[in-house]
């Protein structure tokens, strides 16, 4: 019985496949697996169909990954320009077969050359991965999970994958100059050697090239353990000579990969901007001439200077083409449409020397959905130009892993397993624009109806409004940096404000309340700033943004209203979906009413009346509704969780702050007539608002001015690691100093320890400033080694510049004076003064503040 009913059953496979050969034949005539990856959709795709026969070749008459599909002969013929040209056309076929039942002719080219993703390694020393994403890393070894990154990267017609690591050499290669670089044991080496050819084979089978992108100065930390070294910042002969070693190693081991890349300096800031390319040039470009390829090469112009790379470059003669990676909008990509960059000489010595490679940093949005074509559109028809090669895009904060952020209850509706499944079309709309900047809507309209039956439209258009609202909150209350800002919060504890006219306000804490809003810059020149608003200017201010912050909220809450009781398929993604939106929506509103309250408040500062106040408390209020509307979408959908950067993340925890913008509306006190000094870090706003209203400046009365010292010891509190030490050189015979700490995980950072990121590990004091003025801080310190110092905070502001650092050349382990490099514009009344170190063994006495114009010694050195 079991014999007879194989073959019966045998014979019904036969039969069916014979059917489907009949109705449908796919004869691939381009050699390889890319075009047979294109095929094998063809085939998926059909069904039982009569299709008759489909041809899929390669034309010398189109270019390369272009395609054309045309009925032919009772079938169809798909000719690419070349392999890659040919999958695209077959799963375009494929796609319309899915979407529509029917084909049509078509002919396409790529808008631009190179469509690339970005991924960072989970693996120890990346830097810029949270704890939980390298806790969590175990899907990377998964070939499950690359094979359907990479036949989603495929579909979408990406074209490269870009691999970022510190200095991964010690876990992928065997330097035979030097096998004390290797970081694991060597049977853990040949599985991470053969899985990371697997790896870049089975890209390469799809049409994606690879590439190893590094930041610098590193050594892995065998390395620097055997020879002595620091791991990073460092540089030597035998640094040099073991880069080139270890590139080389790469290549011989993994002759399927691409290319290579790296960053013109993270860990070499003690280098001139020539040193730096000499060291990329002695290292990366020279070892590249020695493989027997020309190898294509990234080259980001972080911390570069634009002549000096192109002098480099030019020098160096490579033999591969080179690509500049350069941030189209700094580390916001959800921002504007055009680029912002500080330098147009990076665009204009671009002739002949490099091709832009415009990065797309992804440092917005990591928990909602997103996708607004028009939005794609935009940007990638304002990165088009002759010298432009295409985009990379992805993440420094975010990798698309399992996605492990719904709560127990949440997972019942997840009929996916990683993140980039969640995000299919965000995903899909960057590879598939940049591929077709035409690509017509219909094509997004036809995947929503495949997903959500006749919700399908309501769906799309929910989405679509939804996501035009982070761009829009970016460009207007604009942050470059990641930590800076994230839009998905209302939150960034960093304040680097980079390219920037003028700093913005910020204090020291994660949430950005309502004063930040009011005094922080634009993207550009596009739109008035809160300031400019208050001073009459024309140009779109924030209540025309606020307007349209909450068009798009509203319409978003009202289309997925809609789409409830129509939804006919993938009835599970839609919950999810569904909760996105609803999240979204009221985050829209939240932002409107935001900016109205600050706009204002600012009216009220700058005195408009009391109207104004309660204007600005009402529009606070709700505000804090809207808030309560994304809480109620999200704390039983998503588990609060770390987002780099950022802490532990969920937007229960900031209700708080949220509701504390209607006391500050509430207390605010207009600013006094004619006054430039106010809370510490609002001089220059206050300075630059009172110009635009025509306002003379205040002279600052130095008569009643005095300089305020304030003992270490009597700080009014104290975190540790910081503590009082004894010591009978120093003035009471105490001093704060900081304890040593244990290892920490921020040794493996890139980025180096942000020291105003976190509040603990300092010393709060409450200071009276007699007189409005400028005023000078200097302490007498003890300095352990010449890194590190304190940072000073004054009334929480989180200003750049404001730090004490030991001299290069003056004494260590003894009392001597610093001085911050900056004066401190203060009113007359309270201040604090928080004092933040972690550097172990540095100590401090105590500090003084003098009115700028006196002429007072500074604290002693004794």
């Amino acid at each position: 019985m079991k014999i007879g009913g194989s073959r019966a059953a045998g014979g019904m496979v036969l039969l069916l496949a014979l059917t489907a050969v009949a109705a449908t034949e796919v004869r691939n005539e381009v050699p390889g697996p890319v075009s047979e990856f294109g095929a094998a959709a063809i085939r998926d795709a059909a069904g039982g169909r009569s299709l008759g026969r489909v041809v899929i070749s390669v034309a010398k008459d189109l270019k390369p990954e272009a395609y054309r599909i045309r009925a032919s002969g009772g079938g169809f013929a798909v000719t690419g320009g070349d392999a890659r040209g040919a999958m695209y056309g077959a799963l375009d076929f494929a796609e319309q077969l899915e979407l529509t039942g029917k084909v049509r002719d078509k002919k396409e080219q790529p808008s631009l050359e190179v469509r690339a993703l970005k991924f960072n390694i989970p693996l120890p020393g990346t830097g810029y991965l949270s704890e939980e994403d390298l806790a969590n890393n175990q899907w990377f070894w998964s070939m499950d999970y690359w094979r359907k990154f990479l036949d989603m990267a495929a579909r979408n017609r990406y074209n490269a994958i870009t691999f970022w690591s510190a200095h991964p050499y010690g876990r992928m290669v065997r330097v035979a100059k030097y096998p004390e670089a290797a970081e694991v044991p060597a049977a853990e080496l040949d599985r991470n050697i053969a899985f990371f050819r697997q790896l870049f084979q089975m890209a390469a089978d799809r049409g994606l090239d690879t590439y190893l992108v590094t930041w610098n100065i590193h050594v892995s930390r065998a390395f620097a353990e055997r020879h002595n070294v620091p791991a990073a910042g460092f540089d030597s002969p035998l640094i040099r000579d073991y880069q080139r070693e270890a590139i080389q190693a790469l290549f011989a081991t993994y002759p399927m990969l691409t290319g290579l890349g790296t960053t013109a300096g993270e860990r070499m800031g003690v280098m001139t901007a020539k040193q730096k390319m000499d060291w990329i040039a002695d290292t990366y470009l020279a070892a590249l001439k020695r493989v027997p390829r020309p190898v294509p090469f990234i080259l980001r112009y972080w911390q570069a200077e634009p002549e000096a790379l192109a002098a480099m470059l030019a020098s160096a003669n490579d033999a591969g083409p080179v690509y500049l990676d350069i941030k189209f909008n700094g580390e916001h990509m959800y921002s504007s449409t055009e680029p912002h960059v500080l330098d147009p000489k990076w665009v204009a010595l671009a002739h002949g020397r490099y091709r832009l490679l415009w990065h797309l940093r992804n440092d917005d949005l990591f928990i909602l959905r997103w996708g607004d074509p028009d939005f794609v559109r935009e940007t990638v028809r304002h990165m088009s130009g002759p010298d432009t090669a295409g985009f990379v895009e992805g993440s420094e904060v975010d990798v698309p892993g399992v996605d492990r952020i719904h709560t127990e209850t949440a997972k019942a509706h997840m009929d996916w397993q990683y993140m980039f499944e969640k995000h299919w079309f965000r995903y899909m709309l960057w590879g598939r624009v940049g591929y077709n900047a035409g690509e017509p809507d219909s094509t997004w309209w036809g995947h929503f109806r495949r997903r959500f039956g006749a919700a399908g439209d309501a769906v799309y258009e929910a989405v679509h409004q939804a996501s035009k609202i982070a761009p829009l909150i970016t460009s207007y209350h604009w942050n470059y940096m990641n930590g800076d800002w994230y839009p998905e919060g209302s939150i960034g504890s960093w304040n680097t404000s980079f390219e920037q006219p003028r700093v913005n306000y910020r204090r020291a804490a994660m949430y950005h309340d309502v004063r930040t809003y009011i005094f922080n810059n634009t993207i550009g020149g596009e739109m008035a700033s809160i300031p400019e608003f208050v001073a009459g200017s024309k140009k779109t201010g924030p209540l025309e943004v606020a307007d349209r912050l909450e068009g798009y909220g509203t319409r978003a809450l009202e289309l997925a209203a809609r789409a409830r009781g129509h939804v006919t398929q993938g009835a599970k993604e839609f919950v999810c979906t569904d909760a996105d939106l609803v999240a979204y929506g009221n985050l829209g509103i939240y932002y409107a009413e935001k900016l109205r309250g600050a706009a204002h408040l600012a009216r009220y500062l700058f005195g408009a009346g009391a109207a104004e106040q309660k204007a600005a408390v009402a529009h606070l209020e709700l505000a804090l509704k809207a808030w309560r509307g994304v809480v109620a979408a999200t704390e039983n959908h998503y588990v609060p969780h770390e987002v780099w950067l950022f802490g532990q993340f969920d937007w229960k925890r900031y209700l708080p702050d949220v509701e504390a913008d209607i006391g500050i509306a509430r207390e605010a006190k207009a600013l006094r007539a004619g006054s430039t000094y106010d809370v510490e870090g609002l001089h220059e706003w206050l300075e630059y608002t009172n110009g635009l209203l025509g306002r003379a400046k205040a002279e600052t009365p130095a008569a009643s001015a005095r300089t305020v010292r304030v003992e270490a010891e009597a700080a009014a509190s104290i975190t540790a690691p910081l503590a009082i030490g004894e010591d009978g050189s120093a003035s009471g015979g105490k001093y704060v100093g900081v304890a040593a700490g244990e290892a920490r995980h921020e040794g493996e950072s890139i980025t180096g320890f942000r020291e105003f990121v976190s509040p603990a590990a300092s010393a709060t004091y409450r200071v009276e400033i007699p007189a409005d003025g400028a005023y000078l801080l200097s302490a007498l310190c003890w300095w352990p080694e010449r890194e590190g110092g304190f940072t000073i905070l004054v009334d929480e502001d989180n200003m750049r510049s404001k730090a004490l650092h030991p001299s290069k050349d003056g004494p260590l382990g003894a009392w001597t004076v610093a001085k911050l490099g900056v004066p401190l514009y203060l009113g007359a009344g309270s201040h604090t003064v928080r004092i933040v170190g972690r550097t172990p063994g540095a100590r401090i006495d105590r500090f003084e503040l003098t009115p700028a114009a006196a002429s007072v010694t500074p604290p002693d050195s004794r």
